[in-house]
């Protein structure tokens, strides 16, 4: 973070840092359809990538390798890369993730195969990028390309292809997007429009998740709108596989968990199409290359996997069970879902409806919200009678609850409503009413003893500095720990407030 003044604390002025995911991927395989030239070169000595590392694309070039496209940029393929500049990656809605693998399916989405030069550009309709995505072409003026309008350079040749200067980023559909505009795709999306909130979310939350996604064909008399609620949820978890399942990655025999709890085993053939072979011995077999989208991969499929027997309920299912609507909703708003489906075991304090009602504070960022619901969540099975031995509950956010043993007990203030006890296959759900907040980190800072000088230098650089700290914006702190601070004259650092507040803003995002 730049140096920042005592009036730039005052303003309690923010970034906010996007994350998500897991896995580093390498580019899709060649059935997207890559082009060599014969003589495995061009009229420039540089590939794409040393291009774009001497010229305006620096950011640009970094994010690639980042994302494991190196390789590919430098290769003998021949392609055609419409590059956001330093300038388009600057831009604040330009924040790309932090995930190799759904950074690779943004950057693929930019990339196409073969060499489409601009006068090719403005007489074509439509693309198809790396990624399996769709980029769509106005002629113009001006001649825009995915819905981003082409800058300078325009046909700058590299060794293995052209490069197209865009002014922004582009982003590729997410799954849940794709579904709404294909018609192939009509059943599926019937069935997810009547799927459950926190199964939405699923599939139009950050990921990364792989869907494998029966095309309308597929279903034959079988219509899924016409299943009851926690049917429709099964069959559609069934299809859906935690990170990102690419076809070049897949093995004969992997064994893959959708998130319903069952088995999928690749098929993977000479010359046939990678299949799945689900819990009933069905066979279902991929029908076109897969898409690399904003929050993972869609596969089209010819058949309906077997949802499997229904497992037992879990915290997620016995909060509606409970009539816990409006926690339900913030679970799916926040994105926490998967921290309830999780193997716990967990306690989770949930609040009634009228306590959400009467919370009139909460949060609106989903980040801040998932911190107070995650603040609710307790690591450890604990029973409402095993409360006050249990005391101080370490929470799913780092935090603290303390317990007080009156009856009917209370945890952080907020008393335990009917019911309680109420058990789960990972952990025992107890209705509370009222909703709990976590601390502000300033004051979570003072209840470290470890962190005891650092809010000493807090309290020196005045209340400006410390509102900030309590304030509502949503910041990151790196709090040195005392040790750290081993060698530096206190003293004279403490009396010192424009340094020491440029100090402690170092450690602030």
């Amino acid at each position: 973070m730049t140096r920042s003044s005592p009036r730039l604390w005052a303003s309690a002025a923010a970034l906010v840092l996007a994350a998500c995911g897991e896995d580093l991927t390498p580019p899709p395989s060649s059935d997207l359809g890559p082009a060599t030239r014969p003589d495995g070169g061009g009229t420039s000595a540089e590939n794409i990538l040393q291009t774009l590392r001497s010229g305006d694309w620096g950011v640009l070039a970094r994010e690639a390798e980042r994302a494991g496209l190196a390789e590919l940029l430098a290769g003998p393929d021949i392609l055609t890369f419409f590059a956001p500049s330093d300038l388009a990656f600057a831009n604040p809605s330009a924040a790309v993730p932090s995930d190799p693998g759904l950074l690779a399916n943004l950057l693929l989405h930019h990339l196409v195969s073969g060499e489409v030069d601009e006068a090719a550009l403005r007489g074509s309709g439509e693309l198809t990028s790396r990624a399996g995505t769709r980029l769509g072409i106005e002629p113009g003026p001006p001649l825009r390309v995915g819905g981003t309008s082409l800058s300078v350079p325009r046909d700058l040749r590299a060794g293995n292809g052209l490069i197209h200067g865009v002014d922004a980023v582009m982003r590729p559909p997410r799954i849940d997007e794709v579904m709404a505009s294909e018609a192939e795709l009509s059943v599926l999306r019937a069935a997810l429009v009547r799927a459950s909130p926190e199964v939405q979310a699923v599939l139009s939350g950050p990921g990364p998740v792989t869907l494998w996604a029966p095309v309308d064909s597929a279903f034959g008399d079988l219509d899924p709108t016409q299943l009851d609620p926690r049917e429709i949820d099964a069959l559609l978890r069934a299809h859906v596989v935690g990170g990102q399942a690419l076809s070049a990655e897949m093995r004969d025999g992997q064994i893959l968990t959708s998130a319903q709890g069952t088995e999928l085993v690749v098929l993977r053939e000479d010359a046939r199409p990678l299949s799945l072979v689900d819990v009933s011995g069905s066979t279902v077999a991929t029908l076109a290359p897969e898409q690399r989208l904003a929050n993972g991969i869609l596969h089209r499929v010819d058949g309906v996997l077997n949802a499997g027997q229904e497992g037992p309920d879990d915290l997620l299912d016995v909060i509606p069970q409970t009539g816990l609507t409006a926690l339900g909703t913030a679970v799916s708003e926040a994105g926490v879902a998967p921290a309830f489906r999780s193997s716990g075991p967990l306690t989770v304090f949930a609040p009634t409806d009228a306590a959400f009602f009467a919370a009139r504070a909460l949060p609106p960022e989903p980040e801040l919200l998932a911190n107070v619901l995650l603040h609710h969540v307790v690591v450890g099975a604990v029973s409402s009678s095993q409360l006050a031995e249990a005391a101080p509950l370490t929470t799913a956010a780092g935090t603290r609850l303390r317990v007080e043993a009156t009856i009917p007990p209370a945890v952080d203030g907020v008393s335990l409503a009917t019911p309680v006890d109420q058990l789960a296959s990972n952990g025992v759900l107890h209705v509370v009413d009222g909703v709990m907040l976590p601390p502000p980190i300033g004051a979570a800072v003072r209840e470290r003893s470890d962190l005891s000088t650092w809010a000493r230098a807090v309290d020196a650089a005045g209340a400006d500095v410390a509102a900030a700290l309590d304030g509502a914006a949503p910041i990151t702190v790196f709090a040195p720990v005392n040790s750290s601070f081993g060698g530096v004259d206190l003293d004279a650092l403490f009396v010192d407030v424009e340094r020491l507040t440029d100090l402690l803003s170092y450690h602030v995002a």
